[in-house]
């Protein structure tokens, strides 16, 4: 995950190195194939890939292709614990949805057992059944865990399928805010349980990060 990211007239990535744990750029440099890609925030939190593949076209650059069941990307975390944020965490991607489902992680951390909280930190899609909150709708959301608990803010906006979008969530003490191509979406963050407004607290008990668009 990475602070701020922005792009010039000529599709060149610029992000700052203030506070940087994960870069991924996704583009097949010197090195990288579809089982390993590098870190270029200097961490060393590099990612070994499963069952991807490599996409010459993509919003910058090149990209990588997952299968929505089985392909992921899995990464070491040093220095990405939420206790290691003192300032916060902020994640951000470019995505592009061939076909939404629910649930389908875009990058996320999560505990090895599947309870709650399902997610310790991570981007998601949301679900578009009238059984979930934002029903009707292609919704993308960011989730935080807190005392075996989920807490999400997810966009008032519908994306299109097969269109790029830089999905950007960010968490501090003012609260959760969630952006899509750099313009605020939302700021209103909830308890899943009931669905109340959320206030931040201290957050710990990580694991490894993957990048997938897995919902197990």
């Amino acid at each position: 995950y990475v602070n701020t990211t922005s792009s010039d007239v000529s599709n060149y990535s610029v992000i700052s190195s203030l506070g940087l744990k994960l870069w991924i750029r996704f583009n097949n440099q010197t090195g990288e194939n579809e089982t390993y890609v590098k870190d270029y925030s200097g961490n060393s939190n590099n990612g070994i890939g499963f069952n991807t593949s490599i996409n010459s076209s993509g919003a910058l650059g090149s990209s990588f292709n997952f299968n929505g069941a089985s392909s992921w990307i899995n990464t070491s975390t040093t220095g990405l614990n939420i206790s290691d944020a003192t300032y916060g965490i902020t994640l951000s991607a470019w995505i592009k949805i061939d076909e939404y489902g629910c649930f389908e992680r875009i990058v996320a951390k999560s505990p090895n057992t599947n309870a709650k909280p399902y997610t310790t930190y991570g981007l998601l899609t949301d679900c578009n059944t009238s059984a979930y909150f934002h029903d009707g709708i292609n919704s993308v959301r960011m989730e935080i865990a807190n005392q075996n608990e989920q807490h999400l803010i997810a966009t008032t906006t519908s994306l299109n399928e097969n269109q790029w979008y830089l999905l950007t969530g960010t968490f501090n003490e003012s609260g959760a805010r969630l952006y899509l191509n750099g313009v605020l979406d939302n700021s209103t963050f909830y308890n899943t349980t009931d669905y109340s407004p959320y206030t931040r607290s201290i957050l710990t008990n990580f694991i490894d990060m993957d990048i997938d668009t897995n919902n197990n």
